[in-house]
């Protein structure tokens, strides 16, 4: 059952580096055409080439003879219809997928970090987990630790990262043996946290088209609103202090024309942010332009 993209692949190579021009086989069959190719022009590109190599094609559930023009026209025409019922089921799965979010219906594989699904599949606070959130926070927002100090605090109170409580709870199954420690918590992971808005009973879907991931204004939002965990004020002052930072780091590099010598080298441990500085030291120093020749100079300590 592969389909025809993977299919033409194989045959291609096979046909073309058969002995002696000797077809490898004389007749591909198939079960329906629409088993075998989703697009009508890939359909009729293969097709072609079969004929060109004098290969017979076969649907089993269609009366199909592409050796005369009929057979070709009904071809087009039941890859057409094909193709239109896919596009059509396509867009009521959509829609029903859409209707169901609506109702409350959360459609990840696995609940966020800090909630669990109910049986209807709506999501549902899970204590254990919701309080390390709530911790997250005030670590975060009162305390003023950065992300990387709340990760080192979690991973020292022996807490489970998401994926492992995830498994522990029973929210998913387990799948590989994870290589890291059950409590090595990322900075990336806390910052995550930080920003989701899952946190304020507030459900967004359709992040990603492809690989690519949308800009916020293209997101749909549920019409149903589930229990939140952090209020609004909390979640409020988290971001400020996340824009703080990020102000911070770019005032830094526009910062970065003049020359200081020890720039690079040493570092405060309060203002150090893990997020955005790979390493707290750097042992020898960054060229710097220190004339209007552009003339740099690497000084080392």
């Amino acid at each position: 059952h592969r389909h025809a993209g993977q299919y033409q692949r194989r045959s291609d190579e096979e046909v073309e580096n058969a002995p002696g021009g000797v077809k490898p086989f004389d007749m591909v069959i198939v079960y329906r055409i629409d088993r075998f190719a989703r697009k009508l022009r890939i359909l009729l590109d293969v097709i072609d080439y079969f004929e060109e190599k004098g290969i017979q094609f076969i649907s089993c559930s269609e009366s199909i003879d592409t050796s005369n023009a009929f057979g070709k026209a009904m071809l087009g025409i039941i890859g057409v219809i094909a193709e239109w019922e896919r596009e059509t089921t396509k867009q009521r799965t959509q829609a029903g997928k859409e209707q169901a979010i609506d109702r409350g219906v959360y459609m990840g594989t696995s609940a966020p970090y800090g909630y669990k699904k109910n049986k209807e599949k709506r999501l549902e606070v899970l204590p254990q987990e919701a309080e390390i959130v709530k911790e997250i926070f005030e670590l975060f927002v009162i305390q003023k630790k950065n992300t990387q100090q709340i990760a080192d605090y979690l991973g020292s109170k022996k807490v489970l990262t998401p994926l492992p409580s995830s498994i522990y709870y029973q929210k998913r199954e387990a799948g590989r043996k994870k290589v890291n420690s059950p409590y090595f918590w990322r900075d990336t992971t806390i910052r995550d946290i930080l920003k989701d808005e899952v946190y304020l009973g507030i459900y967004y879907y359709n992040k990603n088209r492809g690989p690519k991931r949308l800009d916020k204004s293209e997101w749909k939002k549920s019409g149903h609103i589930h229990d939140d965990i952090i209020d609004r004020g909390t979640f409020e002052m988290a971001q400020r202090r996340i824009q703080e930072d990020i102000a911070f780091r770019n005032s830094m590099k526009a910062a970065d024309n003049h020359l200081y010598l020890l720039s690079g080298l040493l570092k405060c441990h309060a203002c150090y942010d893990p997020y955005s500085d790979r390493e707290p030291i750097t042992w020898t120093g960054t060229s710097k332009v220190i004339d209007k020749n552009n003339n740099k100079r690497t000084y080392y300590y």
